[in-house]
Order: C-alpha cells, then sequence, then structure tokens
C-alpha cells in the first residue's frame, strides 16, 4: 500500500502527530468502503432471510450464525436441532448456492 505524506485521508486518534497517523493508520476511503460493504451484505441477508427463497431450517440457521458469529458448528448444529454438526456445513452449502442465484436475481 502506497501511503500519501497527506494525512487529511487517515483517520487520527488523540495525542497522535501526523507522522504516526500517516503510519499508523488505514486511509479513511478504505474505511468508508468497508463500512458500506458491511452494512449493504448486512442488509442483504436480512432480506434473504425474510425471503421465501430459503427453507424454514435454512432461515432458522442463518438467524442463529446472525445473532451468534462465533459459534462453532457443534453449538450452531444444537441450537437448530441438527442431529449432526455436518449438516450446519451442507446447510450452508446448499444456501450459498441459493445465495448466488439470488444475488444474480437482485442484479437483473
Amino acid at each position: 500500500m502506497k501511503i500519501r505524506s497527506d494525512s487529511s485521508n487517515y483517520i487520527r486518534g488523540p495525542g497522535e502527530s501526523q507522522e504516526e497517523v500517516v503510519r499508523n493508520k488505514i486511509p479513511l476511503e478504505s474505511e468508508k468502503r468497508k463500512l458500506e460493504n458491511g452494512v449493504c451484505n448486512r442488509l442483504f441477508v436480512e432480506q434473504m432471510i425474510n425471503d421465501l427463497v430459503l427453507t424454514s431450517r435454512e432461515r432458522q440457521l442463518l438467524r442463529y450464525i446472525y445473532r451468534r458469529p462465533d459459534a462453532s458448528k457443534r453449538e450452531i448444529a444444537e441450537a437448530v436441532g441438527f442431529k449432526h454438526h455436518e449438516q450446519v456445513s451442507r446447510t450452508l452449502d446448499k444456501i450459498r448456492e441459493k445465495l448466488k442465484e439470488y444475488k444474480g436475481e437482485a442484479l437483473l
């Protein structure tokens, strides 16, 4: 990453010198992009969870992961009612395929 000498495009913390800002911080534009992408992805997931494109079990799985993103597959399987944690992986694969189709339709 090329660092510019102009620190106005960087996020500045309290008590940081201009040199520290340029050396240690991520460009503000990059942070804005990450934030916008995060919001868009969150809205997209919420929309997809509420759409009938997913089965009730798939929606339940996504809702749980959405609330507890750090949960293990075993915890997710138990919470959602799967008999084996591998069902989580298989169901997520199905959701990914549907997501690809859904995203393509949303862009049309």
